[in-house]
């Protein structure tokens, strides 16, 4: 039988059965319980793992994001945020008084395998929020 978007998020219809599939995408820190999980991943896509423990320089501000299906890590992005001019050692660019930012990707990298394709459209994620260090998304609706 084939495989049909019901709507709502997480939800899949296979015939007459339906089933959640718990996703969520949340950032996490080497200190959290679930971060080898993700550095495993990382080494396992493109040899990435490396990017995920090094130390970010004193006037950067790092950020990894892991995305889990069923618990289970399937993708991640690692970026870094940073005062424009002081990562060469120069004072801050200004722009109206405030000291300007950019923001680089370190690392991404999804785990195909562990993504349902049936289902993945239903969350499709329109915002990423950072607030207070901590990552929240915002899902839209499901892409056709």
């Amino acid at each position: 039988m084939p495989i049909t978007s019901a709507g709502g998020a997480g939800r899949r219809t296979i015939g007459a059965m339906a089933r959640e599939t718990h996703r969520e995408i949340v950032e996490v820190a080497p200190t959290d319980a679930r971060f080898n999980e993700v550095v495993q991943l990382a080494t396992t896509i493109l040899d990435q793992g490396r990017y995920l423990i090094q130390q970010p320089d004193d006037n950067q501000e790092s950020h990894i994001v892991a995305a889990f299906a069923e618990n289970r890590c399937v993708g991640f992005l690692r970026f870094v945020v940073q005062t424009i001019g002081e990562d060469v050692g120069r004072p801050p660019v200004l722009h109206n008084g405030s000291a300007l930012r950019e923001g680089y990707v370190e690392a991404f990298g999804v785990d195909r395998s562990g993504v349902d394709a049936a289902s993945a459209p239903s969350c499709r994620p329109t915002q990423l929020t950072i607030t207070a260090g901590r990552a929240a998304t915002k899902c839209g609706p499901a892409a056709r």
